[in-house]
């Protein structure tokens, strides 16, 4: 029974415990447990871990709703080394490295929450260039319809991209937060 008298004896041994570098696999052993799926950021360098054992899926969020943001941007352009340019090709190419990475890793899903408000419409090439002129040049300051018509545009090709790499799209939608 925990009280005032012992719970410092009992914090000290779960911190032994847990600290130990077999703690994570005795967890694993003890729960029957065989595998754990993860949900990464884009940007994940997916090191420091079996990948077969702690299973990566690539998670979308930031790039679909986010990308409009300038730590979003460096992150994407560090991660891919792919600098943006403003051209269809070039973000799509930027994409499709991190897919490239995560499936040299064994990734199981591509995975995003949209929100209730969200309504995936196809972009086309002109339009994105147009939108992602805005948003290089202004930053989270570019207009909200060339926001949606980004964000709209970089789900469309998470989902080619999922078709190509044949990883499920993993939509939790109507997703308030």
């Amino acid at each position: 029974r925990l009280d005032e008298s012992n719970w410092e004896s009992i914090y000290n041994n779960a911190e032994s415990k847990m600290t130990a570098a077999d703690w994570s696999d005795t967890v694993l052993k003890e729960s029957n447990v065989e595998s754990v799926f993860l949900t990464n950021d884009f940007d994940d360098p997916l090191e420091g871990f079996d990948t077969c054992t702690y299973i990566p899926c690539l998670r979308t969020d930031d790039l679909v709703f986010h990308l409009s943001k300038d730590s979003i941007q460096k992150r994407l352009q560090h991660c891919s080394g792919v600098s943006l340019d403003g051209s269809v090709s070039n973000l799509r190419d930027a994409i499709e490295q991190r897919f490239q990475h995560f499936k040299k890793n064994r990734p199981r899903a591509c995975a995003i929450s949209l929100p209730p408000s969200f309504t995936p419409v196809s972009i086309s090439d002109g339009r994105t260039e147009t939108a992602l002129s805005d948003i290089l040049k202004h930053g989270e300051n570019a207009s909200p319809a060339n926001q949606t018509a980004l964000s709209n545009r970089v789900f469309w090709t998470l989902a080619e991209l999922c078709e190509q790499y044949q990883l499920p799209f993993d939509l939790m939608i109507g997703v308030n937060r």
